[in-house]
């Protein structure tokens, strides 16, 4: 990685101290991969907890972590845009506290922003993990280019075939817009996942590189699975189940089209049907997964390589399953490799 004063990009880490044990071990993914940017924690833990995470990022004096602290009660993407604003960065990026990140295809997503000013926002191929019973599992996180440069054919196509962007890196003044305004316009997590997805896509193109970016570990007790276990109805599948449904997507749809007027004017003829159409298979990704697009053939490509051994990315892979199973034992490797180095 470059020095520190040369990584343009600030990593955003909502954690809170029941986590801390997730907490200490994505620090240790950071650590062993000697990343030196900047590295910002939302803290949302109770007053009397705020010492425990603190207490651990005290142990890994190479990474550059600074803590802000947050109302437990605080909205998700108000700590995000809370952040972002502190941030000194051109580039923000969200971390998940039990998420693996790439931090070479990072790098690539700078490089491609500060190259191509048209685009709001780049990520990498992502993917998840989960171990069962010793069985490792691999799955797909389906992500898509969007570089159309009719800003109204490239919002119904994101939401004909959705990408989700919230773990791009993102320029960091339009982040903050897409987070605050996602806020204001609509009151369900599902939606606000939606439309702060869909207002980066109209602030700017999206590049999906063909580079492994990020994985992230499924897991059967976190929070997305648990209301789905519990039938919530304001979460996928059973969301299309609540009385309160078309009042969200009314929201939703009134709210991005006064986005899309504000930035790009009144729409062209043929868009309201458009839109329309392209709400049906926003909902079918919701229920099913469904979209409009086939697979893209350099995805299929790249999730391939995590079954070759001799790949980068079936090592990358190893590592992160490693460390979530091991992290002590992958943390006193680490240190011990760097003990022995040669000095510079």
């Amino acid at each position: 990685m470059k020095s520190k004063d040369q990584i343009p990009v600030t990593l955003i880490v909502p954690t809170v101290a029941s986590r801390a044990d997730l907490f200490r071990r994505v620090l240790i993914h950071f650590e062993l991969y000697h990343y030196r940017g900047p590295i910002l924690v939302s803290d949302h833990s109770a007053e009397s907890d705020r010492d425990i995470l603190a207490g651990v990022a005290s142990k890994f004096r190479s990474l550059d972590v600074t803590f802000r602290y947050h109302d437990p009660e605080l909205p998700f993407l108000e700590r995000l845009a809370d952040c972002a604003e502190l941030a000194t960065t051109p580039y923000t990026a969200l971390h998940a506290d039990d998420d693996f990140m790439h931090f070479g295809a990072l790098a690539s997503c700078t490089d491609f922003l500060n190259a191509n000013a048209d685009y709001a926002a780049c990520k990498g191929r992502m993917a998840f993990f989960r171990i069962k019973n010793n069985d490792l599992k691999v799955s797909g996180h389906r992500g898509r280019t969007r570089n159309e440069p009719n800003v109204f054919t490239r919002l119904t196509r994101h939401l004909s075939s959705f990408t989700a962007t919230l773990y791009s890196v993102h320029r960091r003044e339009q982040f903050i817009e897409s987070c605050r305004r996602t806020l204001e316009t609509t009151r369900n997590v599902i939606f606000w996942q939606y439309l702060s997805s869909c207002i980066t896509i109209v602030q700017g193109k999206l590049q999906t590189l063909d580079e492994l970016f990020y994985m992230r570990q499924q897991n059967t007790t976190g929070w997305q699975q648990t209301l789905i276990n519990e039938r919530d109805t304001e979460h996928w599948p059973y969301l299309i189940t609540s009385p309160e449904f078309s009042g969200y997507m009314d929201e939703f749809r009134r709210g991005l089209l006064a986005i899309l007027e504000e930035k790009a004017g009144p729409a062209p003829d043929g868009f309201s049907a458009s839109f329309e159409d392209a709400l049906v298979w926003l909902v079918r990704h919701g229920i099913a997964k469904q979209q409009m697009e086939p697979p893209e053939l350099r995805e299929e490509q790249l999730y391939k390589k995590f079954g070759d051994a001799t790949t980068a990315e079936a090592r990358f892979l190893g590592t992160c399953v490693a460390t979530a199973a091991e992290p002590s034992r992958m943390r006193a490797q680490g240190l011990r490799q760097l003990e022995n180095q040669p000095a510079s």
